[in-house]
C-alpha cells in the first residue's frame, strides 16, 4: 500500500469525539482499509518534526501529539483509533493477533465491534472470541492474496521442542507475514503476542497459548520469539532493514494471570495473592526477559488483581517494576487487556468508571482495549483526577512505537514496506510449520511397536480428533492455507484406513458410537486412537474442573485395547490429562502427545508413527494424576508445598507425577559424557567480578564458567534422531524449602545419526543457579550443587551426574528489594485529592480473604445494609455503652451520643451524605429480631473516627463515617461547636481547617493536615434538635476524606518507620511555618491515607507496598498565632511537658506558666513516636522492630535503614526539630533501633552510622541548627 492517504472530504476540525468515531467507521467502510499510512511528503504533517527522520523517536512523537487537541487525544485513547483527519493522521487499530501466525479475521467485523462497544455500551466478548479487529482476510478459503497465513502449532507444542532457534525462525516468519498484511492494508503493526504466563495449574484453559511451566524455558522462548517478531534487539535491529521495528510485540498478561473461569471465580474479579518470592522466581521472570532483555515495545496488563490491586491499576506492577526496574521506555507502551480498565470496578477497587480510568492512567496503562478511557477521560479532566499532560504521556508512548515502525517514513527507504504477499506461506515457511510440529510431538510410551514397519497396513483410525481440521489449530487462529487432518495424513501416506469417531466429541459420554469403532478395529491390523481435549473444554473463558480424560474416551480406549491388535493412542490438546491407566495397560502399545499441531499436523503425526521422523519432544509441563485437582484449589497461587497443597510444577510437587516435566522417549538410545564439565568449585566473588568485566548487560545473564559446558552425546542405536539435553540442578543452599530440582540449561542436538556423536553446548547463567529469597532478591548462595542431564525414567542411558560448589559470601545479583522494585519515593509525598479515596472494605462484603499476613485485629468498617448483621468478632468492634433510654435487655439500640446523629440523618441526606443504616428513622437492628443472646449482641456495629485501638473515647461521638451519595465516596463527618471553648478559648478549628484546605495550601505536598472537602453550618431549631446533649448552641459539620489510624498495620521495615517520622516532621514544620500550633498530637490524632492503593486489613500489602501518607487530624485545640506565640495552659493528651508548670512553695506543680506551643508540639510528637517505636508501650499493636532494638543490624540486609535508597530524614526537618526542642528532648528511638551508636556524636554534629554504608556525618543533617546533640537526643 502506498504511503499516502487522501484528505477527508469533510471538515473535521470541529468534530466531536462521537463524530470522529463515525468518520473513522465511514473511512474504513469506504476504503476497506484496516491500515493506512500518513503522508509525510505532501500531507499536513509534512513540516512537523514527526516526519523528520533525523530526530529521535520520542521527540518525533511529542511533536505529533503537540498538534492534538484534548478531544483528539481522548478519541485516540482506545485500541481502535480514528486518527486526526485534519492532520492527515489515518485511523489505526492497535489490537492485532499473531499467537502462532499472522492472525486476521473476517471482513469488517471491526465495525460491528466498535459500534457495539461505543454506542450500545454492551460488553463485548473478551479478547479473542470475535477475532482481531486490527486485521482482516479478503475471503478465507478462496486462495486469493491475503486470504490465509502460515499456521504454526500452538506454543505449548512448540515449547516441547526445547529449540530456541526454531522459535526464533517461527517468530521471523510471523513477523514477516504480519508486515505483509499491514502493507496490504489488512493489518496494523502492533500484535498482542506472545502469551508468556507460566502454566501453573493444569486446569487453566489458556495453557495451550504458553511455553509451559518452567521460568527459564519460558524466558528463553520469550527472548527468541520477541526479538524475531520485532526484527532484532533494540538499537541493534536487523541491519538489512535499517533501524525499524518489523512489528510491535506485546507480552501478555502481566501479572500472575492464569485463571479464566473456575467454579464461578472469574478472571475479572480474581485476586491473586502472590508472595514476593514466588513473584520473583516464577510469575515475573518471563516479563523481565521480555522487557529488559528482548526490548519488547509493549506489554499487556491483565484482568486479575494482584495482592488486592487490579493489575491495570497497579503503579507497583507497571511503573515501579516494568518501567523503573525492567526499563520499559517512553516509546514503549502498556495496554490493558480488553475491558480490563472497565473491570477495575469488578474488583471493588473504586466506585466509578471515571475513577477507574484515572487510576489506570496514573498507574501506567497507556492504551485502553475498551471504551472506558473514551467515555470517562473528559469527566476525569473536569474533576481534576487527571491532567492533559497525563494523556499526552500515554499518547507519546504509543505513537513513539509507530515512529520506530517507520509508520511516518517514506516506504521507499524501508525494506519492510516492500514486502508483498509472495512472502506469505513460502515453501520454507510451510516446511517450518511441519518441522515444528514434528519437533514438539512427544513419545510417552512405546513397547517397540513404534515406529510402524510399513505403510502397507490397514489402520483403524478412531476418536473425536481422527478427522480434525480446524480443530488442529489452537485458539487465536486465523485462516490457514490448508489443514491436514490425521485421516488425510494416513491416506496420503498410503495406509488403508477404517475410520470411525467412536464418540461425537471429546466430552461425549455416550457409547452409541462404540460398536462402529470396535468393528473398524477388528478389521484392521493397527488401531490408532486420536483424542484428548480441545477448545470446547479449554479456552479463554473456560478452565477445566477435571484433568481426567473427558467423556467416554477412556472407556472406548479400554474396549479397543481388548481387541488384541496393536494400539497407539495420540493425546491431543494443550492441557494434559491423566494417562495413568494408559501407562499401566500393557495392551496399549504406544502413547504420544501431539498438542495442537496445526496446518501440517496430520502429516507430522503420521511421519512420526512411521519412523520417517523420530520423536524427540519433551513435556513442557508436569502430567499430574486426576486427583491433583482435589488437593489444591486453582486459586492458590503459592508454589511451595504446604498442609493444603502438594506443591506446584516439577520444582515443588511432592507427589508422583504420571509423566514428569521434561519426559520424552526416542526410537533410539543415547550415551552421555562430559567433554567440558563444570569445575569443582567457584568463588562467588570471583564470579561477580568476572561477570562485571565481561561486558554482559546484567550480572544474572553472565555464564557460570564464562563459556558453555560441553556434553558429548552419542547415538548408540540404529535410528537417526534429535536429542534434547535438559540440564537440571539441585541444592539445599539458600532458603528452605529448596526446590526438588531446577532446569538450568538445555539444548537440542539435531539429526544425530546412528552410532554418531556430537558435542552439545549447555549455557548456564548465574541467574539460573541463583535462588529467590523471601524478599524477591536473586541470590547466589554458597554450598554444594548437584547437576545432571535428562529426566529419570526415560531409559536414555547415563545421567551425566556431576557437582560443583559455590564458595565465598552470598551475593545478590538481582536486588528487587530496592526503591525501584518495591516503592517509589513519590509515594510518601504525593498529594491525593478526595476523589481518589477508596476504602475497599466499604464495598467488599466481609468474607474470608486468602492472604499471607495476618492482623491481630480486624477493624472492619462495613457500611451496614438494612437488616444485615455485623460480624461478631470481639476484636472487631467495641463494647457498647448502655443507652440511658433504651431497653437494658437490648443494649444494641442507639446510645445517647449516637442519637444526635440519628436526628441529623434527614438533614445530612439532603446535603448529600448518608450515614449507616442504624441511624435511619425507625431503624431496628436485625439482630434484635433474631433471638441472639445478650452476649452476642454486645458487639458494637458502629465506628468512631476517634476511637483508640484499645478503648472508645469518652464524651460525645463527634466524628462519624458516612458516604457521599453522588459518587459513593466514603467520608468522615465531624460536628464542631461554633462557640468558643472554655478549655481552648484561643482555638478556631473551622478557620484553621478552611485555611489549610485552601487550594494553594492543599496542593502543597508538605501539608499533612486532614483536608476539609466540604463544610456547612447547622443552626435552625429543627436542625439543632438532638444536639443539646453535646452542649452546643450552634454547630458546624466538616467533611473529610475517610482515613485510617496510622498504626493500623504493623510497621514491618525500618524504612517504613523512618518514612513515617519524616512525613510527620515535615507536616509539623509546615504547620509551624504557617504559625499554627496543633497542641494535641495524641496517638489517635495521627492517621494515614493509603487511598491510592486500597490499603486495607483484608489486603496483604504493607505500607511499603502501597505508599501511604501520614496526616494530622483534630485541630480542635489548634491555634493560629501572631506574635507573641505564647499560651498559658492546654488540655492536650500529654500533660507532662516541663515548661507548662510552675512549682509552688510546697513543691506542687501549677499549670500557670506561659510557654511556646510550637516547641511543645515537637516535644509531644517525639514522645508519641518514642512510645510506639522505642518503648513499645502499646500491647495491641506491637512493632516488629522491637526485637531488633539492641542488635544494630537487620537481616536480610536490604531492609536495614542503611539500605539505599530510602527517603532520608531531611536535614531541614531534623534541624527544625532540634531547634524547637528547647524543653526536654526530641526522642524517637533512633538508638533503640540500632540506627545510632554510642560515640557517633561529637560536639554539634549529629552522626548516623547506617549499617552497610559509608558513615554519614551529622553535619549533613543539622548543620546550622546551633545545637548540642547527644545520642538519640536533640536539645538546645
Amino acid at each position: 500500500m502506498s504511503g499516502t492517504s487522501s484528505k477527508s472530504p469533510i471538515s473535521t476540525s470541529e468534530m466531536t469525539i462521537q463524530e470522529k468515531i463515525i468518520w473513522f467507521v465511514l473511512s474504513l467502510t469506504v476504503t476497506g482499509a484496516i491500515a493506512a499510512f500518513p503522508d509525510c511528503t505532501n500531507g499536513p504533517l509534512a513540516n512537523n518534526t514527526v516526519c523528520d527522520t533525523s530526530a529521535n523517536f520520542v521527540d518525533r512523537a511529542k511533536a505529533l501529539v503537540a498538534e492534538f487537541t484534548v478531544a483528539d487525544m481522548i478519541a485516540n485513547t482506545g485500541y481502535q483509533t480514528p486518527g486526526v483527519p485534519r492532520l492527515g493522521l489515518p485511523p489505526y487499530i492497535w489490537w492485532n493477533e499473531a499467537l502462532v501466525e499472522c492472525f486476521v479475521t473476517q471482513g469488517l467485523i471491526l465495525l460491528f465491534l466498535f459500534l457495539r462497544d461505543y454506542f450500545s455500551k454492551k460488553k463485548k466478548k473478551q479478547h479473542g472470541y470475535a477475532g482481531s479487529p486490527g486485521s482482516s482476510f479478503t475471503a478465507a478459503g478462496s486462495g486469493l492474496n491475503y486470504s490465509f497465513a502460515t499456521s504454526f502449532p500452538a506454543p505449548i507444542l512448540l515449547s516441547a521442542a526445547f529449540d530456541d532457534q526454531l522459535i526464533h525462525d517461527i517468530g521471523t516468519v510471523i513477523g514477516t507475514e504480519a508486515r505483509v498484511f499491514s502493507n496490504g492494508g489488512h493489518a496494523g503493526l502492533s500484535f498482542f503476542t506472545p502469551n508468556i504466563n507460566p502454566f501453573r495449574d493444569p486446569r487453566w484453559g489458556r495453557g495451550q497459548e504458553t511455553p509451559g511451566e518452567d521460568p527459564l524455558h519460558i524466558g528463553r522462548y520469550t527472548y527468541a520469539m520477541v526479538t524475531a517478531l520485532q526484527g532484532g534487539l533494540g538499537s541493534e535491529l536487523d541491519g538489512a532493514h535499517g533501524k525499524y521495528l518489523k512489528i510491535v510485540a506485546d507480552c501478555k498478561h502481566y501479572a500472575a494471570y492464569d485463571l479464566e473461569n473456575w467454579e464461578g471465580i472469574n478472571r475479572s474479579t480474581f485476586n491473586a495473592i502472590v508472595s514476593l518470592q514466588d513473584f520473583a522466581e516464577f510469575y515475573s521472570p518471563s516479563f523481565q526477559t521480555c522487557v529488559r532483555d528482548a526490548k519488547a515495545a509493549s506489554i499487556m496488563c491483565s484482568f486479575n488483581a494482584v495482592n488486592g490491586v487490579p493489575s491495570c491499576a497497579s503503579e507497583y506492577l507497571m511503573q515501579n517494576i516494568t518501567r523503573d526496574f525492567f526499563g520499559l521506555g517512553n516509546d514503549q507502551w502498556i495496554t490493558a487487556d480488553c475491558d480490563a480498565v472497565a473491570t477495575i470496578l469488578n474488583h471493588q477497587y473504586t466506585n466509578s468508571s471515571v475513577n477507574a480510568s484515572a487510576i489506570a492512567l496514573h498507574a501506567g496503562t497507556d492504551i485502553d482495549c475498551g471504551t472506558t478511557y473514551l467515555d470517562s477521560f473528559q469527566a476525569a479532566l473536569d474533576q481534576g483526577l487527571i491532567k492533559e499532560s497525563d494523556i499526552v504521556q500515554a499518547m507519546v508512548r504509543r505513537y513513539g512505537s509507530l515512529v520506530r515502525l517507520g509508520y511516518f517514513d517514506s516506504p521507499e527507504i524501508q525494506p519492510y514496506r516492500q514486502l508483498d504477499f509472495s512472502a506469505v506461506n513460502t515453501p520454507s515457511a510451510q516446511h517450518l510449520a511441519y518441522i515444528s510440529a514434528v519437533e514438539g510431538i512427544t513419545l510417552l510410551k512405546n513397547d517397540g511397536t513404534l515406529p510402524l514397519k510399513s505403510t502397507n497396513l490397514t489402520v483403524a483410525l478412531i476418536g473425536p480428533w481422527a478427522n480434525a481440521t480446524s480443530q488442529m489449530q489452537s485458539n487465536y487462529n486465523g485462516a490457514a492455507p490448508f489443514l491436514i487432518s490425521p485421516l488425510e495424513g494416513f491416506k496420503n501416506a498410503g495406509f488403508k484406513v477404517k475410520f470411525a469417531n467412536g464418540t461425537a466429541n471429546v466430552s461425549d459420554t455416550s457409547t452409541s458410537g462404540f460398536s462402529a469403532a470396535l468393528e473398524a478395529a477388528r478389521s484392521a491390523e493397527v488401531i490408532v486412537f486420536v483424542g484428548g481435549v480441545d477448545d470446547s473444554i479449554e479456552n479463554e473463558a473456560l478452565d477445566r474442573t477435571s484433568i481426567a480424560w473427558p467423556g467416554s474416551q477412556l472407556e472406548l480406549i479400554g474396549r479397543l485395547a481388548e481387541v488384541g491388535k496393536p494400539l497407539i493412542v495420540l493425546q491431543m490438546g494443550g492441557g494434559q490429562v491423566d494417562n495413568t491407566q494408559l501407562k499401566a495397560n500393557a495392551s496399549i502399545n504406544g502413547l504420544l502427545w501431539a498438542g495442537y499441531p496445526s496446518q501440517s499436523g496430520g502429516t507430522a503425526i503420521v511421519d512420526i508413527l512411521t519412523g520417517k521422523q523420530a520423536p524427540a519432544g519433551r513435556l513442557p509441563v508436569t502430567q499430574y494424576a486426576a486427583d491433583y485437582v482435589n488437593q489444591v484449589p486453582m486459586t492458590d497461587m503459592t508454589l511451595r508445598p504446604s498442609s493444603t497443597s502438594p506443591g506446584r510444577t516439577y520444582k515443588w510437587y511432592t507427589g508422583e507425577a504420571v509423566y514428569p516435566f521434561g519426559f520424552g522417549l526416542h526410537y533410539t538410545h543415547f550415551s552421555l559424557e562430559w567433554a567440558r564439565p563444570p569445575r569443582s568449585s567457584y568463588d562467588i566473588q570471583e564470579l561477580i567480578a568476572a561477570a562485571k568485566s565481561s561486558g554482559v548487560a546484567h550480572i544474572d545473564l553472565a555464564l557460570l564458567d564464562n563459556s558453555a559446558f560441553e556434553l558429548r552425546v552419542t547415538n548408540t542405536g540404529s535410528v537417526a534422531s534429535d536429542y534434547t539435553a535438559l540440564l537440571f540442578s539441585h541444592t539445599t543452599a539458600g532458603p528452605t524449602p529448596a526446590p526438588i530440582k531446577s532446569l538450568i540449561g538445555y539444548t537440542r542436538v539435531k539429526d544425530l545419526g546412528a552410532r554418531a556423536s556430537e558435542t552439545a553446548e549447555l549455557n548456564v547463567t548465574l541467574g539460573s543457579i541463583a535462588r529467590a529469597d523471601e524478599n524477591g532478591n536473586s541470590v547466589l548462595y554458597p554450598g554444594p550443587y548437584s547437576v545432571w542431564v535428562d529426566v529419570d525414567g526415560t531409559g536414555q542411558g547415563e545421567m551425566a551426574l556431576t557437582s560443583f560448589e559455590l564458595t565465598g559470601r552470598q551475593e545478590t545479583i538481582i536486588l528487587r528489594g530496592t526503591k525501584k522494585y518495591l516503592r517509589r519515593a513519590e509515594f510518601s509525598t504525593r498529594h491525593l485529592t478526595p476523589p481518589y479515596f477508596v476504602d475497599c472494605e466499604e464495598y467488599w462484603e466481609i468474607k474470608a480473604v486468602h492472604h499471607s499476613r495476618s492482623s491481630s485485629r480486624l477493624n472492619v468498617n462495613l457500611l451496614q445494609q438494612p437488616n444485615k448483621m455485623a460480624p461478631s468478632s470481639s476484636s472487631s468492634f467495641f463494647p457498647l455503652p448502655q443507652s440511658e433510654t433504651d431497653d437494658p435487655h437490648h443494649p444494641l439500640g442507639l446510645t445517647t451520643e449516637e442519637k444526635q446523629w440519628a436526628d441529623l440523618y434527614p438533614y445530612l441526606e439532603r446535603r448529600g451524605y448518608q450515614l449507616r443504616a442504624r441511624y435511619r428513622p425507625g431503624w431496628v437492628g436485625s439482630w434484635l429480631k433474631e433471638g441472639l443472646t445478650t452476649a452476642e449482641m454486645m458487639m458494637r456495629p458502629t465506628w468512631s473516627y476517634e476511637f483508640d485501638d484499645a478503648e472508645p473515647s469518652s464524651g460525645a461521638l463527634t466524628v462519624i463515617d458516612a458516604v457521599r451519595t453522588n459518587d459513593g465516596t466514603p467520608v468522615a463527618l465531624k460536628l464542631i461547636s461554633m462557640s468558643p471553648s472554655i478549655i481552648t478559648p484561643d482555638s478556631n478549628e473551622i478557620e484553621i481547617l478552611q485555611y489549610l484546605s485552601s487550594p494553594s495550601l492543599a496542593r502543597d505536598p508538605r501539608n499533612h493536615c486532614i483536608q476539609m472537602i466540604d463544610g456547612f453550618q447547622v443552626f435552625t431549631p429543627a436542625e439543632m434538635k438532638g444536639l443539646g446533649a453535646a452542649g452546643y448552641s450552634n454547630a458546624f459539620i466538616a467533611v473529610f476524606p475517610f482515613a485510617r489510624r496510622w498504626k493500623e498495620l504493623p510497621f514491618r521495615l525500618a524504612w517504613e518507620a523512618l518514612d513515617c517520622v519524616r512525613q510527620l516532621l515535615e507536616g509539623l514544620a509546615f504547620l509551624h511555618e504557617h504559625n499554627i500550633a496543633h497542641r494535641d498530637i495524641r496517638p489517635e490524632n495521627l492517621m494515614l491515607d493509603a487511598s491510592s492503593q486500597c490499603f486495607s486489613l483484608t489486603n496483604p500489602l504493607d505500607r511499603i507496598d502501597t505508599g501511604v501518607r501520614y496526616i494530622f487530624i483534630d485541630l480542635g485545640s489548634s491555634t493560629k498565632f501572631t506574635e507573641p506565640r505564647l499560651v498559658q495552659f492546654r488540655d492536650g493528651w500529654f500533660k507532662e511537658i516541663p515548661e507548662i508548670y510552675d512549682i509552688d512553695d510546697q513543691g506542687n506543680r501549677e499549670r500557670t506558666r506561659f510557654y511556646e506551643p510550637f516547641k511543645a508540639d515537637v516535644y509531644v510528637l517525639g514522645v508519641v513516636l518514642d512510645n510506639y517505636f522505642g518503648k513499645q508501650v502499646h500491647p495491641k499493636s506491637p512493632t516488629p522492630l522491637f526485637p531488633n532494638e539492641r542488635s544494630h543490624t537487620f537481616n536480610p540486609s536490604f531492609i536495614r535503614p542503611s539500605s539505599e535508597p530510602f527517603p532520608p530524614i531531611h536535614k531541614d526537618h531534623l534541624a527544625y526539630a532540634a531547634s524547637q526542642a528547647r524543653v526536654g528532648y526530641f526522642y524517637w528511638g533512633l538508638s533503640e533501633f540500632g540506627f545510632v551508636h554510642e560515640g557517633d556524636c561529637v560536639g554539634d554534629y549529629f552522626y548516623l552510622e547506617l549499617d552497610g554504608l559509608d558513615e554519614v556525618g551529622c553535619k549533613g543533617f543539622v548543620e546550622g541548627a546551633g545545637v548540642d546533640v547527644d545520642v538519640g537526643v536533640l536539645r538546645s
